[in-house]
């Protein structure tokens, strides 16, 4: 597809990349940009002459900062990545770069129509935002919500449809003090072998043999008889005894 004898003659004209593909009958395009780039890296050909004493009568300078390129950089259109980087971002705002393939925005001026604003205040989003201007907007979003997806909210609605199951297994109430108004007030304590807590989210996931045989060692006790056979030595008159032992 390409000449190497051709290009560098090209080259030695004064040719551009764009203009040598013209000059192949070819059109300026990505795909081809990448291809003559491909071929000319491959035969070590460079957009310059291969002379140093050539290339210092005729230099390139850089598109950005106007600085003489090295002669060992001299295939390139910038003297530092620094450079290319500020002249590849000024271009567009940092935003529409990123949502160029997204949303299909041609230009810089349809882009600036299409902003993005904060759902909470209203303000105008930049950089990487994409729903909240700050972390106290999306705070305050979320503050009021338990779940942010549905996924979440189906996975605890059905550990606790479990739950309550077994609940009704062990009695439907504390076994010490019969309490049974919330189903989060009652936990499983274990008599014996613990293996895993048995909390909503493991009714859900966990397979059912395992949480039978799970529940085959537990009793139902609401929070407060719960945390008492937990912690039988802090009564309040084993506090206050503390507390007057130490005075």
């Amino acid at each position: 597809m390409f000449d190497k004898d051709k290009i560098n003659e090209l080259l030695r004209d004064g040719k551009n990349l764009s203009e040598i593909l013209k000059e192949f009958g070819l059109k300026v395009n990505g795909g081809n940009y990448r291809s003559l780039k491909k071929f000319m890296a491959k035969n070590a050909i460079v957009a310059a002459s291969n002379s140093r004493e050539e290339y210092e009568k005729h230099p390139k300078y850089c598109a950005s900062c106007g600085k003489k390129i090295d002669y060992e950089h001299r295939a390139n259109m910038y003297c530092s990545q620094s450079c290319a980087a500020h002249v590849n971002n000024s271009k567009f705002p940092k935003r529409a770069k990123q949502n160029m393939g997204k949303r299909n925005y041609p230009n810089k001026r349809e882009y600036e129509e299409n902003e993005l604003y904060c759902i909470v205040c209203g303000k105008k989003l930049t950089g990487n935002q994409k729903k909240f201007c700050s972390v106290k907007c999306k705070n305050k979003c979320y503050s009021n919500q338990k779940y942010h997806t549905n996924y979440s909210k189906k996975m605890d609605e059905d550990g606790a449809l479990l739950k309550y199951e077994y609940i009704l297994k062990l009695g439907g109430k504390c076994s010490k003090c019969g309490y049974d108004k919330n189903i989060s007030a009652l936990s499983f304590h274990h008599l014996r072998d613990k293996d895993f807590t048995l909390t909503s989210r493991a009714f859900s996931r966990l397979p059912k043999e395992m949480i039978e045989n799970e529940i085959g060692k537990c009793v139902l006790l609401c929070q407060n008889c719960h945390h008492e056979e937990h912690h039988p030595d802090l009564t309040k008159e084993n506090i206050e005894n503390i507390i007057k032992n130490k005075k």
